[in-house]
């Protein structure tokens, strides 16, 4: 008798080993921990048999608010040891950062001179020597903030004025109500007027800090240093080269 031939497959798959999950209890915090992937699958404790729904929303409740008392009392003892590491490593850091402060603006002239006699006039204005990179830059045109307080008072100022003329503005248009030509040149004026009240609004958030960029353009030439001590700003028309040490 002829014996059959059988094809045998090409492969032959091998078992795969199907790996269980191991759930163990973590005795610090009383958590079910899936040990494959690290999750919280359940709590330690179960409620009692033959509990009614309110009962077991009740129960639900208590576990809830004694994790939550638990996780807040770690919260409180991980600032206590933060408090305890900043107390330790703060005054250290402070005295070198002051010290890093006090090299750059002692010697920034010597610096400032060296660098610009290496650098001279290329398009690449900054140079490495040693550990620190020394770089030219010119300053940008802005308003600084020099006392956050008196700037916001100048700004309220600027605001009344401006609706004290607006309102002058209104008053002679109606009176000249005739005359179409001279309501509608007070109404350019009104307009204008408006638009700076609007930016100087703008300045003021409900905390009541200043937003530089938002300053009316028409005013910033007014704000010299000459009157810093009024409007507790200036306009710095930028422009100035600096050194920056990294």
């Amino acid at each position: 008798m002829a014996i059959e031939e059988r094809e045998l497959p090409e492969t032959i798959e091998e078992p795969v080993a199907v790996e269980e999950e191991v759930i163990i209890v973590d005795q610090e915090t009383m958590t079910l921990i899936n040990m494959t992937t690290g999750e919280v699958v359940g709590i330690a404790d179960t409620p009692p048999e033959g509990l009614d729904d309110v009962k077991f929303a009740e129960w639900i409740g208590e576990r809830r608010a004694w994790h939550q008392g638990k996780a807040a009392g770690l919260v409180a003892e991980k600032q206590s040891w933060i408090d305890k590491i900043n107390m330790q490593y703060d005054g250290a850091i402070k005295k070198h950062q002051n010290s890093v402060t006090w090299l750059e603006k002692t010697h920034e002239p010597f610096l400032m001179g060296l660098a610009r006699k290496i650098i001279g006039e290329g398009k690449k204005r900054s140079t490495a020597i040693g550990l620190m990179m020394l770089q030219l830059r010119k300053t940008q045109a802005g308003v600084k903030i020099e006392d956050e307080d008196k700037s916001v008072s100048y700004i309220k100022t600027l605001l009344v004025d401006v609706d004290a003329k607006i309102a002058k503005w209104r008053a002679k248009q109606i009176k000249s109500a005739d005359d179409p030509d001279i309501v509608e040149g007070y109404e350019t004026r009104i307009s204008g007027a408006m638009v700076v009240k609007r930016e100087l609004e703008a300045c003021l958030n409900i905390k009541e800090t200043i937003y530089k960029s938002n300053l009316p353009e028409g005013l910033k030439a007014d704000l010299t240093k000459d009157i810093l001590d009024k409007t507790g700003m200036y306009f710095d028309p930028g422009g100035e080269e600096k050194l920056v040490i990294k």
